[in-house]
């Protein structure tokens, strides 16, 4: 019982000692165009959505999405998003190949986020993601809220902003 105890106990410590010491000595890879392995994904995406939904808790988003309102946060978006995260029906040849984790695309997918947890992202960024925080003087908070509306809209966008969208620049 006691070496069945021992071996279980370091069959537990080398699970986390070996990937530590790869990591540690250079031996994982940094390439970002490798693609990001499927456990990878579930894992740190289930775990950047759920804290960027906690984060979220309890804002509410003081933007009402007028067809105004959408299409200046379309404005926006393309202004300061598109170049990573996709155009009107397009996605990014760089944010959707060159960044690992890769960049959601929403030129050809909706947000699976809600709107306070959108606005968690943009205001404060995501670690090591590539997702900078347009905080600190760099986008005033209407703004924010404006492309945040957007976004959350993609989905039921007025006919005429959904032209606009699909038509591009």
């Amino acid at each position: 019982m006691k070496t069945f105890l021992l071996g279980f106990v370091f069959g537990v410590l080398a699970a986390f000692l070996v990937p530590l010491a790869a990591a540690r000595f250079g031996g994982m890879s940094i390439d970002a165009t490798a693609a990001p392995p499927a456990w990878e994904r579930r894992i740190a995406g289930g775990t950047v959505a759920r804290a960027l939904e906690a984060g979220g808790a309890g804002l509410v988003n003081p933007t009402r999405p007028s067809e105004d309102a959408l299409r200046a946060g379309m404005k926006l978006y393309r202004q300061d998003c598109a170049g990573c995260h996709g155009d009107g029906g397009r996605p990014s040849p760089w944010g959707s190949r060159n960044f690992y984790p890769r960049v959601p695309q929403f030129g050809v997918e909706t947000p699976a986020l809600s709107e306070p947890a959108m606005y968690v992202a943009v205001r404060r960024g995501i670690r090591y993601s590539g997702m900078g925080a347009w905080d600190a003087g760099m986008l005033v908070d209407a703004d924010a809220w404006r492309i945040v509306t957007f976004l959350g809209h993609l989905r039921d966008l007025p006919p005429a902003v959904a032209a606009e969208w699909r038509g591009g620049r």
